[in-house]
């Protein structure tokens, strides 16, 4: 009987074997289907938005925006933006097999295992660049066992699915550097000025220990510690002796005032409005600079008079570049309410208005430069039939004068004649066409003192109706973003007819019985320029422009305190003549206008 049962158990025993090996290999099976499963599932990584940044044309950093989360973080699109100093500086410092493994150092960890059982505490860590950008992406703080295993998994599949270059890439756009700070990028521009790409040995090695302990870092004795750190990495990365010996003797300033400037506020919250605006502006912020050094001495020397603030635009006329957008003379002077933009203010605008009404008495009644005007004391009948009696800067009449005359000296009281001929609706629409934005709505009340600049309109569109004269008419968009190209526009405005008005105002001999012979207008280069001074005293401006640039310039208070005897031309004019030696040389003329429309002289009544 027990032969028969052994022999029946022998019987039975490899079916058994074959039931354990099919469960087994369906086991395996399962578990390598899984596997694969898991590393070719697509692994997104949760990456946080970028902040916005601003940059002057050259490149350098106007403004750098907190991103929804409260940090500062700016990616890097290619690898080949990053240093080879910081990518070995990267690797020598926290994952030296990072070439050789697959996303899990075992050496590593079996050896911060072994330290942690013989010293009791933790010596160096295992994780490897793969594990840090799991970490940097998910922003886990959390360190228990679950947390170290979803950590290794998702490394892998990182592994499996990213080339090391791409992982390199996610680390440098991710990884915490000080404060909140985080990508190679950002930290580059605040603390050297300069793209990660440009690194030095030193400034690599600085950077890429810093990830390691952020807060601990920005402290006095974590400085210390970090710049001895920085030597023994550079002894390890592959330098020659002579970028050894430098990037040893070479000095970085501690973590100090490390926060963004702010260096074009008003120009940077304009164009943050628009959309995509981030990136390369048209800005020429080294040209802003000297133009704000050149306000604040004038204004320096202004200041007995009540003159305390100023704004200026410059813009390059083929291609309506803003190169300078100085808002007030400095933001940060609370005294005369500098963040307030006066480019985006309302303001009554005198006399710069006369060369848009002559150019509209041109158009609609086919007036010229040689259209004899009066100038001499008359009643206007106004609203409700109210008299309205201008009167000349000067208080003085001339009689009978050329519209070049009457347009040169800024007479007021053929500018009031002429626009109660062409219509102040009619005038304040033609304004309007071309964008241009009035306080109040078109209720009539303005009247005849519109021809005196009464009505008050944002600045920054007065600057873009004088780019409109520079470029003989013709339509643009203003631009702010680079590459800014030439731009080829309809024509708005009749280009004869600008011309005409052109060729008046950078007539000098026009002017001379108004403004002398040797004003701040009389430029050694071609120059149309108008002033405009408003009541009071409370603005003056100067509107110019040569063949290559409009200048847009204003001078007043904020608050619109009254001046003390400060006009177009002792006001703004010295800033005209500053800033004008600050442009390139004229290499060019302005287009003379049609001896046809010249020829002829015409009479208009009062």
């Amino acid at each position: 009987m027990k032969t028969e049962e052994n022999h029946g158990e022998a019987l039975k025993s490899p079916k058994r074997r074959d039931l354990f090996f099919a469960l087994f290999f369906l086991f395996f099976g399962l578990l390598c289907f899984l596997f694969d499963f898991f590393l070719h599932r697509p692994l997104v990584l949760p990456l946080p938005k970028e902040s916005q940044i601003f940059l002057d044309q050259s490149g350098e950093m106007l403004s750098l925006e907190l991103n929804p989360e409260g940090e500062y973080l700016l990616f890097l699109e290619n690898f080949s933006e990053i240093s080879p100093f910081f990518l070995d500086a990267l690797v020598q410092s926290e994952d030296q097999r990072f070439f050789s493994h697959s996303g899990v150092d075992i050496f590593a960890s079996f050896r911060a295992m072994f330290q942690l059982f013989s010293e009791g505490k933790i010596i160096s860590g295992a994780s490897t660049i793969s594990q840090q950008v799991i970490k940097q992406s998910f922003q886990n703080t959390e360190r228990n066992w679950k947390v170290k295993k979803k950590e290794i998994l998702l490394s892998l599949q990182l592994e499996f699915q990213y080339s090391k270059e791409e992982i390199l890439l996610l680390w440098a756009n991710t990884a915490p550097f000080f404060g909140n700070v985080r990508g190679i990028r950002t930290a580059s521009f605040l603390l050297f000025k300069t793209d990660p790409a440009l690194l030095s040995p030193a400034q690599a090695a600085y950077l890429a220990i810093l990830p390691q302990r952020p807060s601990f870092f920005l402290s006095s004795e974590g400085e210390k510690v970090l710049q001895e750190k920085k030597k023994k990495l550079l002894q390890k990365m592959s330098l020659s002796p002579q970028e050894r010996e430098r990037a040893l003797k070479e000095e970085i300033s501690p973590l100090e005032n490390w926060h963004p400037e702010n260096k074009a506020p008003h120009f940077v919250h304009w164009i943050s409005q628009e959309k995509n605006t981030q990136g390369k502006t048209s800005l020429d912020f080294s040209l802003q600079k000297k133009v704000q050094n050149i306000v604040e001495d004038t204004l320096q020397i202004l200041e007995g008079h009540y003159a305390k603030n100023a704004a200026v635009i410059i813009a390059e006329n083929d291609t309506a570049a803003i190169r300078v957008y100085l808002g007030s003379r400095n933001f940060f002077y609370k005294n005369i309410q500098g963040q307030v933009d006066m480019l985006q203010s309302f303001r009554q605008v005198g006399s710069t208005l006369k060369p848009f009404l002559y150019a509209f008495a041109f158009k609609k009644l086919g007036w010229n430069s040689e259209t004899v005007l009066l100038d001499e004391e008359h009643a206007f009948v106004a609203n409700e039939g109210k008299l309205f009696v201008p009167q000349n800067f000067d208080l003085s009449y001339r009689g009978e004068i050329s519209l070049r005359e009457a347009l040169g000296q800024s007479r007021n009281i053929p500018a009031v004649s002429t626009l109660e001929k062409v219509g102040t609706e009619e005038f304040r629409t033609f304004l309007e066409s071309f964008g241009v934005s009035f306080l109040v709505e078109n209720d009539g009340q303005q009247g005849l003192s519109l021809a005196l600049g009464a009505g008050e309109m944002r600045l920054f569109d007065l600057a873009m109706l004088t780019l409109l004269l520079a470029r003989e008419g013709k339509d643009f968009t203003p631009c702010t973003r680079e590459p800014c190209f030439p731009q080829e526009g309809k024509y708005l405005i009749d280009q004869k007819v600008v011309r005409e008005i052109t060729d008046i105002l950078s007539d000098n001999t026009a002017r001379i019985s108004a403004f002398g012979e040797n004003s701040p207008l009389a430029a050694d280069i071609p120059l149309a320029a108008k002033t405009g001074t408003t009541r009071n005293f409370r603005d003056n401006y100067i509107i110019a422009y040569t063949p290559e640039y409009t200048i847009f310039l204003w001078v007043g208070n904020a608050d619109g305190t009254p001046m003390r005897n400060v006009s177009g031309i002792t006001g703004a004019g010295p800033l005209l003549a500053d800033i004008l030696a600050l442009l390139p040389p004229s290499k060019k003329t302005f287009s003379s206008p049609s001896s046809s429309q010249k020829s002829e002289k015409t009479f208009s009544s009062l």
